[in-house]
């Protein structure tokens, strides 16, 4: 029962988790870039304007190649819509009428139509909500992604100041070994993920 709970909170809020997962993701993978620019002795901004800058032209080049399909698609729709015409008109004389007695018909009217102009006109008003609702969670993916480089880069501060007189290095060091794991099963797992697609 609490396993459907749980399922039924996260497909509640995918439209916030989502976005979150793949801030970490990228958090964890742009992790070792903010910190070499650290090493160098540049404040960490500069490493964070780096990120953001890579971060949003991958999702602005997803963003662009999308809205390219979309617009193919609303261009040739016509053209589309005439092609799937031709081939219904040749199914039906092939088959003695049955696709316009059998298939074609809206509420047993027979009218003829294969797709409807408000069925079409549904579908591109989807496609471009689609398109819309990549472009926020990618901007709200690149706002987690901000918040999550500069408060991983002050976590390890942040627990010194909080624990002062505790074992507070045990636990700085535990921290710093589940990070490194984590990051370096992530670049295993996108290396041979990248070169599963290939």
């Amino acid at each position: 029962l609490s396993v459907i709970a749980v399922a039924g909170v996260m497909y509640v809020l995918r439209s916030i988790l989502v976005p979150f997962m793949l801030a970490g993701f990228l958090t964890i993978l742009f992790k070792p870039l903010v910190q070499w620019f650290r090493s160098k002795g540049m404040p960490t901004w500069v490493g964070l304007i780096v990120v953001l800058i890579i971060s949003s032209s991958l999702l602005w080049g997803i963003f662009a190649i999308l809205a390219t399909g979309v617009d193919q698609i609303i261009v040739k729709a016509p053209e589309y819509a005439n092609r799937i015409t031709t081939i219904i008109a040749q199914l039906d004389r092939n088959t003695g009428g049955m696709v316009s007695t059998y298939l074609l018909t809206e509420n047993g009217t027979g009218s003829g139509q294969f797709i409807s102009q408000s069925a079409a006109v549904e579908m591109v008003t989807s496609s471009v909500n689609s398109v819309f609702s990549f472009l926020e969670d990618g901007v709200m993916t690149i706002l987690y992604l901000i918040f999550m480089v500069l408060g991983g880069e002050q976590f390890a501060r942040k627990l010194d100041r909080a624990f002062r007189n505790t074992h507070v290095h045990d636990l700085i060091d535990v921290y710093h070994s589940v990070n490194n794991k984590v990051i370096r099963y992530l670049r295993v797992k996108t290396f041979f993920s990248f070169l599963t697609a290939l």
